[in-house]
């Protein structure tokens, strides 16, 4: 089973915001393949944040919560990471370290990027493909491991 991490900014925007995507994202890849996937969100389990902005204060233990998507990132053949233009006024921390945590694992991680983003040092080494809308981060996704 094909395991694939998505990645991206959550905190400071709106869960049905970071659901979506993620959502739209498990759908395709599922529907494409022609191999069990299995899609990790960092969002699963948080439906408490339905209708609401996504803050760093939360009532999960950041143990817990880091601990859990460490271990996914860990477990993952490739990594989805979506980092949309209009969220360029936020740098995610927990973002730019799953992507430095998939670079130490060697994971490949698939950048939806088409700001200025993409072109930070740590970024142009952690991301080694990059892609500008969602559909061609799947089909990469696809490309990389030969699906």
């Amino acid at each position: 089973m094909i395991q694939v991490y998505l990645a991206g900014p959550i905190n400071g925007t709106f869960y049905t915001k970071e659901t979506d995507w993620r959502s739209q994202a498990t759908a395709e890849l599922k529907f494409q393949s022609n191999v069990s996937i299995n899609v990790l969100s960092p969002m699963r389990g948080k439906d408490e944040f339905d209708g609401k902005l996504i803050d760093e204060v939360t009532n999960h233990d950041p143990i817990e919560l880091v601990g859990r998507d460490y271990s996914d990132i860990r477990r993952s053949d490739i990594i989805l990471c979506n980092i949309p233009k209009n969220d360029k006024d936020k740098i995610s921390i927990g973002t730019c370290a799953e992507l430095g945590i998939a670079y130490e694992r060697r994971i490949p991680v698939v950048l939806v990027c088409d700001w200025w983003f993409k072109d930070h040092p740590f970024v142009k080494v952690f991301c080694q493909y990059k892609v500008s809308n969602l559909q061609d981060g799947i089909t990469k996704i696809f490309d990389v491991l030969g699906l």
